[in-house]
């Protein structure tokens, strides 16, 4: 079983594709508008947090890092 990975620091999924891009060592992806298929994800998990959940990773690019790495 894979551990939940959240995403406590919002950002702009560009944010994210390039730090995933430099994880792996590929290119950044090109400037422009997303793809249809991708949309703001705005997701809250504070509730979940509130209720003494704790992730082990706070940030969505330290859970991409950890899972790439493996």
């Amino acid at each position: 079983m894979r551990e939940p990975v959240t995403d406590s620091t919002p950002l702009p999924m560009r944010v994210l594709y390039d730090a995933l891009a430099k994880l792996v060592g590929g290119p950044t992806p090109p400037e422009g508008a997303a793809p249809a298929s991708v949309g703001s994800k705005r997701l809250s998990n504070a509730r979940l947090r509130d209720s003494g959940f704790t992730f082990k990773w706070p940030d969505s690019r330290e859970g991409h890092a950890a899972l790439i790495g493996e």
